[in-house]
């Protein structure tokens, strides 16, 4: 169901269909929580946090359109926090492995592409980990979750050049970090 309606009818009262319009957000702001912290159950943590400081602020949101700039903006924040609370703590291979809606994960896939899928998901997650948190959030938002440049400015309230330059500083720190494991970028 479109977002913008969903809005509406939360506002006027219906509280379903906030659950309707976390059941639709649930997914983009966890995988875009875990992308940036790098463990699933602070990911977790921030995505509920998001979802309820959105229920909390929905109402003073004065344009439903920007929904989807606003939400992970607040996600972003909430990362932010959680990952000042984390500083220095390693990411185990297990949170790293894990499923978490790569865009190469399908259900059709027999179970040997599964496999060989998530140890590919696995070693993006652990590749983007090694560039610089400012270039890979602006990648995850692009890539992972097909942001507009504009969108990506508001939720990270920076200018359409400084986004444009760190995803061409981040994707040229990943190139030859890909190149070495073999791996093309249509993999991101």
């Amino acid at each position: 169901m479109e977002t913008e309606i969903l809005i509406e009818r939360f506002l006027a009262g219906e509280r379903r269909a906030f659950e309707q319009l976390a059941d639709e957000w649930h997914k983009p702001v966890y995988n875009f929580c875990l992308r940036f912290l790098g463990n699933t159950d602070k990911a977790e943590d921030a995505a509920q946090l998001t979802f309820i400081r959105v229920y909390r602020k929905l109402p003073k949101l004065e344009n439903p359109e920007k929904f989807r700039a606003w939400i992970f903006q607040i996600a972003r924040n909430l990362c932010i926090d959680a990952a000042r609370k984390q500083k220095g703590r390693e990411i185990s291979n297990d949170e790293l492995n894990e499923n978490t809606g790569n865009p190469l994960m399908t259900a059709n896939s027999n179970p040997h592409s599964q496999l060989e899928e998530k140890e590919m998901s696995g070693l993006i997650k652990r590749i983007l980990q090694k560039i610089p948190a400012e270039q890979r959030e602006v990648i995850v938002l692009k890539i992972y979750h097909n942001l507009k440049f504009i969108e990506i400015a508001e939720i990270l309230q920076i200018s359409i050049n400084t986004v444009k330059a760190r995803m061409y500083s981040g994707l040229k720190k990943l190139r030859p970090l890909l190149a070495e494991r073999r791996i093309t970028e249509e993999y991101l």
